[in-house]
């Protein structure tokens, strides 16, 4: 855009009136904490504005506090809209008449998606759309940034953080044509967590179904997919694709100690002693702890085989 003055309004957070934020880049006081502007409104030819996608992000978490559906919610088929897209619609004319410049929004594909179905007046009023591809090294970055595989971690988020995170993921998706299987698992994986603990089971186990038809070559990934085909209750995939993980790598302990769980939650009694003496002898401590109290093998509790597995190293049980 040579000769044309260009500012940008950075939103750093949820907006309910962009106008009145516009009109506070350079027209007047910014609202306290909406915005941070660089520039000069009366000699802005275009306005960048970023971080419109936090409107929605805390629109979706107020939704869903409401007792709306997780479908409703990220389907895009909503009972209401956004205030901050009412804004959009019904302010049309007053951007046009009070700021006599140009707009362009920087926004990740979703939002356009919002802004079709839920700003029609708006958008479709003169509006241009340019999509800029993303470069794949910065994909696989989003993908890794957004790495969440650990309930408990994702449970510790707030839902606004696991939201953000679930649109970031299905960006990188649809973005992500370089991503090798691993990446692509390791997305499903990660998108089935943080479904999972916004009490959407259907989206989670969806996705974990989209991650188990892919086959990952590394043994860290075979582990993570028989953990998700043990969550699926699918427990003889579970156990192949732990052998697949210790095929690779003999001494992978946790996939030992998982492939004794499942066999074990499989009724298979003998077999799971056996490799839950493996992952004992490659990390006694950890192991012999964790079967204490691992409701996989509330089964063999009373096994004396168990019960001698779990003893300190050297003690031997009467």
């Amino acid at each position: 855009m040579p000769r044309k003055r260009v500012g940008v309004l950075a939103l750093e957070e949820s907006v309910e009136d962009l106008y009145e934020a516009v009109r506070g880049f350079g027209f007047a006081q910014p609202p306290l904490g909406s915005a941070q502007s660089t520039g000069v409104g009366e000699s802005t030819d275009v306005l960048v504005v970023r971080g419109l996608k936090y409107s929605l992000y805390e629109y979706e978490d107020l939704k869903r506090l409401s007792g709306w559906s997780e479908a409703e919610v990220l389907q895009t088929s909503w009972k209401g809209v956004p205030k901050v897209l009412v804004n959009l619609n019904q302010q049309r004319e007053r951007f046009r008449d009070d700021f006599g410049c140009f707009f362009v929004f920087l926004v990740p594909p979703f939002i356009i998606r919002y802004l079709v179905r839920r700003a029609p007046d708006f958008f479709d009023w003169r509006s241009g759309v340019f999509r800029f591809k993303e470069d794949n090294r910065l994909v696989k970055e989003q993908v890794q940034e957004n790495f969440v595989d650990d309930f408990e971690v994702a449970g510790q988020l707030s839902s606004s953080q696991r939201i953000e995170k679930i649109a970031d993921l299905r960006n990188a998706l649809e973005e992500g044509s370089d991503l090798d299987v691993d990446q692509r698992f390791q997305l499903f994986q990660n998108l089935g967590v943080l479904f999972f603990y916004e009490d959407s089971r259907r989206d989670a186990y969806s996705s974990w179904e989209k991650a188990v038809q892919l086959t990952p070559s590394s043994s860290e990934q075979l582990n993570a997919k028989g953990k998700l085909l043990g969550i699926l209750n699918r427990y003889e995939e579970a156990i192949a694709s732990y052998d697949k993980a210790v095929e690779i790598k003999p001494d992978k302990h946790e996939a030992w100690y998982n492939k004794a769980c499942a066999q074990a939650l499989s009724h298979q009694p003998d077999l799971a002693l056996h490799h839950l003496h493996q992952a004992i002898q490659l990390d006694p401590d950890h192991y012999r702890t964790l079967a204490q109290t691992d409701s996989d093998f509330d089964s063999l509790r009373q096994d004396p085989r168990f019960q001698q597995l779990l003893a300190p190293e050297g003690e031997t049980l009467n």
